[in-house]
C-alpha cells in the first residue's frame, strides 16, 4: 500500500487560507467578538516595518459658547495622537509522526488543517493573555517615589575564617585576598573590613544600589525608588571568631508604580473584610462601572476555570444558545471565555471584561514570508517529513500603544516582552478602551 506523505496532500496555496479561517472559527476570542479582524490591520501586518503608527484625532472637549453680539469666539485646539501596533511573528514545525492519524484519513489536508488551526487558536489566546498581563501590569519609574536607604554595620572586626553572607552571597575574611574571590582582607579595624566589603558589594548590587562607606558603616542607596530591599545578612564565626554585623533600614524605599491601564483595574483582593475580596455580582457591576456610561460596550468576560467553577456553584453562570443552536455560557449577560492562562498570584485571580473589537487582528504576509513549507530529513531512519507553518499577524489592544521599550529582537517581540508593562502606553480616552480587569479571590 502506498505511503501518504505530507507533500502529497498539502497544497500551501489552499492550506494556509483554510488554517486561517478555521483558526477564527475555533477560537473563542473571535467567536465572542473580543477580537475583530480588520482589513487595515491585514495590510499593516504585511508591511516590512515591524511597528505601525496609526494617527488619530482626539475627541473634541470643552463647552459651546453663547452667541453674543460683538463677542469673538475662542478657537479650540484639535488634538491628535497615535496608536502603535507591532507585528508578531511565530512559527511551528510538526513531524510526520505527529500527523500520522490525520494522514490516514479520507481528507488528510483538511484533517491536518484542523490540527494546525486548533494549535494556532490556542497559541493566539496565549498571546492575548500575554498582552493583557502587559497592559494591566505595572512597573516602577526612575522618577517619583521614595529612595530607599539601608545600612550594614560592622560593629566588631572579624577574625580570619569568619564569614558574612549578604543576600545569599558569602564573603570570607582572609589574610590573603588574592587566593580566592569574595574575600575580605582581615585588616586592622572594623572600618577597614567595612571598606573592603563595600568594594565587593558595589559589584554585587551594580545598578540596584549606590554603595558608600563611612567608618564602619556601609550605606546602600537605591538607584530606582522601590527597587531593592534591606539586605538580609548572616554571620558565621570560626571557633575563635569575632565578627559582628547587622543590617538596618534608614529609609524604606517606595516605588512610583505606573500601570498603562490603571483606571481600568478594580482590585477587591485587598479589601479589609475577607468576604469582600471574593468575586460576586456586585464586584462585577463595580468593574463595569469603570467605563461609566460606556459600560454597555462590555460584552464578554475571560476568567480562570477556578473562577468559573466558583461562580457556577452559586448558579451565576448561565447557558444560552446562539442562532445556530450552539451553546455558550454567560455571566450577567456577557459571554464567558475560560482560560487558565489568566493570572493567579497568591490566591488573587484576574478576570477580564471586554467589548466587541477590544482587540484588532490582522493577518499578513510580509515580503519574504513563507507561510507553509514542506521539508524532509532524508538522513534519519527512513526519512522524516516535516510541515512548517509560520504566522505574521497583529493582535493589538485598541487604544494602548506598543512602545517597544523592552525588545531584544528586531524581528518580533517575544511573548515575555508582550507581558512587560513598559512596552505599553494608553493613548485613547478611558471610555474608548473596552477592557477592564477585576482582581479578586475565590472562596
Amino acid at each position: 500500500m502506498p505511503i501518504t506523505r505530507i507533500s502529497d496532500v498539502i497544497v500551501p496555496e489552499l492550506f494556509e487560507p483554510y488554517v486561517i479561517q478555521r483558526t477564527m472559527e475555533l477560537s473563542a476570542m473571535f467567536s465572542s467578538g473580543i477580537v475583530a479582524t480588520n482589513d487595515t490591520f491585514n495590510a499593516l501586518a504585511s508591511e516590512a516595518a515591524r511597528t505601525h503608527n496609526m494617527p488619530f484625532f482626539e475627541d473634541l472637549t470643552g463647552d459651546s459658547e453663547p452667541t453674543l453680539e460683538d463677542v469673538k469666539m475662542t478657537a479650540a485646539k484639535i488634538g491628535s495622537n497615535k496608536d502603535v501596533s507591532t507585528t508578531i511573528l511565530r512559527q511551528k514545525m510538526w513531524g510526520a509522526s505527529n500527523l500520522s492519524a490525520a494522514l490516514a484519513g479520507k481528507d488528510p489536508m483538511m484533517a491536518i488543517g484542523d490540527l494546525a488551526a486548533g494549535f494556532w487558536a490556542r497559541d493566539h489566546q496565549k498571546e492575548l493573555v500575554a498582552v493583557l498581563k502587559g497592559i494591566f501590569g505595572s512597573y516602577d519609574t526612575s522618577t517619583g517615589g521614595t529612595i530607599g536607604v539601608y545600612t550594614i554595620t560592622i560593629s566588631t572586626k572579624g577574625a580570619i575564617g569568619d564569614k558574612i553572607t549578604v543576600d545569599e552571597v558569602e564573603y570570607t575574611i582572609a589574610d590573603d585576598t588574592s587566593a580566592a574571590s569574595r574575600t575580605i582582607a582581615v585588616g586592622s579595624t572594623n572600618s577597614t573590613q567595612a571598606s573592603a566589603l563595600k568594594t565587593l558589594l558595589e559589584e554585587q548590587y551594580s545598578g540596584v544600589f549606590t554603595v558608600t562607606v563611612t567608618s564602619n558603616v556601609i550605606t546602600l542607596t537605591q538607584v530606582v525608588a522601590g527597587d531593592g530591599a534591606q539586605p538580609t545578612i548572616s554571620v558565621v564565626q570560626t571557633t575563635d571568631g569575632t565578627l559582628v554585623a547587622a543590617a538596618a533600614t534608614t529609609t524604606a524605599g517606595v516605588g512610583n508604580s505606573v500601570s498603562p491601564l490603571a483606571n481600568h483595574i478594580l482590585d477587591i483582593s485587598t479589601e479589609a473584610n475577607a468576604s469582600d475580596q471574593l468575586i460576586c455580582a456586585d464586584a462585577f457591576i463595580d468593574g463595569c462601572q469603570k467605563l461609566g456610561d460606556a459600560q454597555s460596550t462590555l460584552t464578554g468576560v475571560m476568567m480562570h476555570s477556578a473562577t468559573k467553577s466558583y461562580l457556577k456553584k452559586r448558579n451565576l453562570i448561565e447557558t444560552e444558545r446562539d442562532s445556530t443552536d450552539v451553546e455558550f455560557e454567560t455571566y450577567q449577560g456577557r459571554r464567558v471565555i475560560v482560560d487558565d492562562g489568566c493570572p493567579v498570584s497568591n490566591g488573587v485571580y484576574s478576570t477580564y471584561l471586554f467589548g466587541n473589537g477590544a482587540f484588532a487582528y490582522g493577518n499578513g504576509s510580509p515580503e519574504g514570508h513563507v507561510a507553509v513549507e514542506i521539508d524532509r530529513d532524508k538522513q534519519t531512519g527512513g526519512g522524516i517529513d516535516y510541515l512548517i507553518n509560520r504566522k505574521a499577524y497583529i493582535l493589538h489592544p485598541r487604544g494602548v500603544a506598543y512602545t517597544g521599550a523592552v525588545r531584544e529582537k528586531v524581528e518580533t517581540p517575544l511573548r515575555s516582552e508582550l507581558e512587560n508593562a513598559r512596552n505599553w502606553n494608553k493613548v485613547y480616552e478611558d471610555k474608548q478602551i473596552r477592557m477592564v480587569e477585576i482582581r479578586h479571590k475565590i472562596g
